[in-house]
C-alpha cells in the first residue's frame, strides 16, 4: 500500500468522469487512478476552507420512504458496505490500486454513473481535519476555486456515521459525492453524470440507502443482549445501547454504555468528599440512618454519534430505578425516591470515550435496584444494581 495522508478520490473520479463521456463514443470505459502525493496533502492540512458551507441538497430524507423499485442493491461484504443503485447502470469494472478499492456501475447510453471508493488513510483520523484535506486537496489539484465546489456537512450520514457532500462540474460533467472516515478507512460514493442528465434527488437516493453491513449487525446484536428491559437487564462490563440527545442536530442518537464498576460505604463516601473538595458548587452531607454512599462508574461509546466541532457533553441521562412496574426502589417494606449526583467532570469531549462517574444513596444493603441509561420514550437500557 502507497503511504499517503489522505483522498485519491478528487483524481479517481475525476478520470472515471472524464471516461464515463468517452464512452459514449467508444462503447467501452475504463478506470484510471491519479494518484494525489501526500507532499500536496500535508501543505492543504494547514489551508481552510474560505467559503460558508453550502446547503446543495436535502439529506433528511428516510430512505425507508423512497422509492426504490427501479433500482438494484450492490452489497460487499469484503468492504463491509451496501448500497443501492438505478437499475440502468450495469457493473463494468473492480480495480485496486495503492490499497484503494472502486467498485464502477454505469449507463454507456446516458453517460451516468455511480462509483465507491474504499481505502485506508494515513495521518488523518479527525473527521473536520478530513474534510479540509480533501476539498483543499481537490481545489489544488484540479484548479477547483471555492466557488466551484458547493458542500453541505449538516445532518449528513453515510450509514450511522457523519458524513459530508459535495457537488462541482468538470468537463461538462456533474459529480455529486458523499464521504465518510470511519477509524482509518474512507468511504467515497459519487454519483456522476454529463450536465444535461445530472439528476441530484438520484444521488441523494443513492447515498440514503449506504449502509455498513457491519455496523448494521452489530446495531442489531446490541439491541438484542440484555439491558433492553427490566426483566433481563445487562450485568456490570456488558455494553448495551442508550439514547444521548445531541442539541446540534436537535435529535437523540444511540450510544453504547457500560458500568465499569459500583463501590458502597466507606470507599464511596471518600470519593464523593473528594469530589465536594475540588467543585465549590457541590457539597457534600453525610448519608442519612441506614443509608450509604453509592459511586456507579460507567463509561460511554460515542462512535456513531455526530460529535459537534466544540464538542459535547460526557454523559448520558441515568437514574436508578426499583426492580418492580415503578420507578421507585423497595426495601424493607419501605419506598425510597432515589436521586443521583454527578460526581465526574461535565467538560466537553471530543473523544469518541468517556468515563463517567455518578453517586447516590441507598439503603444499607439494598441491590434490588437497577441502573436506567437513556430517556424516557427514547433507546433505554438497564443494568443490575449490586
Amino acid at each position: 500500500m502507497k503511504n499517503r495522508s489522505v483522498s485519491i478520490k478528487g483524481a479517481i473520479i475525476i478520470a472515471v468522469c472524464a471516461f464515463l463521456v468517452l464512452a459514449l463514443e467508444w462503447g467501452t470505459i475504463f478506470v484510471t487512478t491519479a494518484l494525489v502525493t501526500s507532499k500536496n496533502i500535508i501543505s492543504d492540512m494547514n489551508d481552510s476552507i474560505t467559503n460558508d458551507f453550502y446547503d446543495y441538497s436535502n439529506n433528511e430524507t428516510d430512505k425507508n420512504t423512497q422509492d426504490y423499485s427501479d433500482y438494484k442493491t450492490y452489497e460487499n461484504t469484503e468492504l463491509g458496505v451496501k448500497f443501492k443503485y438505478p437499475k440502468e447502470f450495469s457493473k463494468t469494472e473492480e480495480t485496486e490500486e495503492d490499497g484503494y478499492k472502486t467498485i464502477l456501475f454505469y449507463n454507456p447510453n446516458t453517460g451516468t454513473g455511480v462509483n465507491i471508493v474504499v481505502g485506508d488513510t494515513i495521518g488523518i483520523k479527525d473527521f473536520d481535519s478530513y474534510i479540509n484535506a480533501s476539498i483543499n486537496s481537490l481545489k489544488k489539484s484540479y484548479n477547483l476555486s471555492d466557488e466551484d465546489i458547493k458542500i453541505d456537512k449538516d445532518n449528513v450520514y453515510m450509514g450511522m456515521q457523519k458524513a459530508f457532500k459535495d457537488y462541482y462540474s468538470y468537463s461538462g460533467v456533474g459529480i455529486y459525492q458523499c464521504a465518510t472516515l470511519k477509524d482509518i478507512t474512507e468511504y467515497v460514493l459519487t454519483y456522476s453524470a454529463k450536465e444535461e442528465n445530472f439528476d441530484e434527488s438520484v444521488g441523494d437516493k443513492i447515498f440514503n440507502s449506504f449502509e455498513f453491513i457491519n455496523e448494521s449487525e452489530e446495531s442489531s446484536n446490541l439491541s438484542n443482549k440484555k439491558g433492553n428491559t427490566k426483566d433481563s437487564p445487562a450485568d456490570i462490563n456488558e455494553w448495551c445501547v442508550a439514547s444521548k440527545y445531541n442539541p446540534n442536530i436537535h435529535e437523540y442518537q444511540n450510544v453504547k454504555v457500560k458500568v465499569t464498576n459500583i463501590v458502597r460505604g466507606e470507599e464511596a463516601a471518600n470519593i464523593v468528599k473528594d469530589y465536594a473538595n475540588n467543585n465549590s458548587n457541590y457539597n457534600y452531607k453525610d448519608p442519612e440512618t441506614d443509608m450509604e454512599w453509592v459511586v456507579i462508574d460507567y463509561d460511554v461509546d460515542m462512535q456513531n454519534f455526530d460529535i459537534p466541532s466544540h464538542g459535547t457533553s460526557p454523559d448520558v441521562d441515568v437514574s436508578i430505578v426499583g426492580t418492580g412496574t415503578y420507578s421507585s426502589v423497595k426495601y424493607n417494606n419501605k419506598t425510597y425516591v432515589i436521586l443521583v449526583d454527578k460526581v465526574s467532570s461535565s467538560e466537553y469531549v471530543k473523544t469518541k470515550n468517556s468515563s463517567n462517574k455518578i453517586a447516590t444513596t441507598l439503603p444499607i444493603g439494598c441491590t434490588n435496584y437497577l441502573i436506567k441509561f437513556g430517556t424516557y420514550n427514547e433507546t433505554t437500557s438497564y443494568v443490575k444494581g449490586k
